[in-house]
């Protein structure tokens, strides 16, 4: 069943920093105890613990904190109080979604006098995923799976499989690219016109999320923005913003879109709104 219902992560990840240990020559290292901490966290922990022991209790009523923003807010505390003491908070082996990321600021820091230290569990290794994990796989049509993404995550940019980045569904070939006809003038940076058989946008709809991926003026930088506007019958395209450099005629583009007509190909997977909020990834099972 695992095989049907792949494990996603959305976005960029980072690796946390670890506690590096000595290694006697030809002998495996030995074991290190953790140094003495103020908090820890860990998977199998619980926010409405102390977070101050490493492991969950027999009784299971006091262990590690679960995640890294329960912690950051028991040393924000600690700091708001005034630090009497150096502050160490130990992350314990294992994978902490970070959706919104982890933000610290100087109510976090330590003072001229006592540190605030944030570090990993000898010989464990924390991660820590810029994105949310997606479950509830269910089967949608044919060979396509699709699952609603948690609440607090964002419309997918990146979509990981086992470690593996998918590539997002795009209007044309995968892996190509497209030409523009030229830009609208007065409107450099914003709108721009495709060339006839380049793009179907009849196929889509409002809650297909399209985007434009540019290489404008230079070819030297890129832009990536959302679609506003489509003109069907002048072939215009209207961009959500105008970052970047003005665009020329054969700037080099491509669009990604939700639409499931593009995710019935091996390792490409699409994102889609419904109903304006909530966003459904997809993709192909059954390889």
């Amino acid at each position: 069943m695992n095989a049907l219902f792949p494990r996603l992560a959305l976005l960029t990840t980072l690796a946390f920093l670890v506690a590096a240990v000595c290694c006697r020559a030809n002998a495996a290292p030995p074991p290190l105890p953790a140094a003495p901490a103020d908090f820890y966290v860990s998977p199998a922990g619980h926010d409405s613990w102390s977070g101050t022991q490493a492991a969950p209790n027999k009784a299971k009523t006091d262990g590690p904190f679960a995640t890294l923003e329960r912690a950051r807010d028991a040393v924000r505390a600690e700091v708001a109080r005034g630090l009497t003491r150096n502050v160490r908070v130990v992350v314990r082996g294992g994978t902490y979604y970070l959706p919104s990321g982890l933000a610290l600021g100087p109510e976090d820091s330590g003072t001229a006098t006592f540190s605030v230290t944030w570090t990993g569990y000898p010989n464990e290794r924390a991660r820590l995923v810029g994105g949310a994990r997606v479950t509830g796989w269910q089967p949608y049509k044919g060979s396509i799976l699709r699952a609603t993404l948690p609440a607090n995550a964002h419309t997918a940019r990146q979509v990981f499989e086992n470690g593996a980045r998918r590539v997002l569904a795009r209007a044309g070939v995968p892996g190509t690219y497209l030409r523009s006809a030229g830009p609208i003038k007065g409107q450099e940076r914003t709108a721009f016109t495709y060339a006839p058989g380049d793009l179907e946008p009849a196929n889509w709809s409002a809650d297909d999320d399209a985007r434009v991926f540019v290489w404008p003026g230079s070819n030297w930088f890129s832009a990536d923005k959302p679609v506003s506007a489509i003109d069907r019958t002048a072939r215009t395209l209207t961009l959500g913003n105008d970052e970047g450099y003005d665009m020329k005629a054969g700037d080099r583009f491509f669009v990604y879109i939700a639409f499931l007509k593009g995710v019935d190909r091996i390792r490409i997977c699409g994102t889609r709104r419904v109903h304006g909020a909530q966003v459904t990834p997809a993709l192909p099972h059954g390889r």
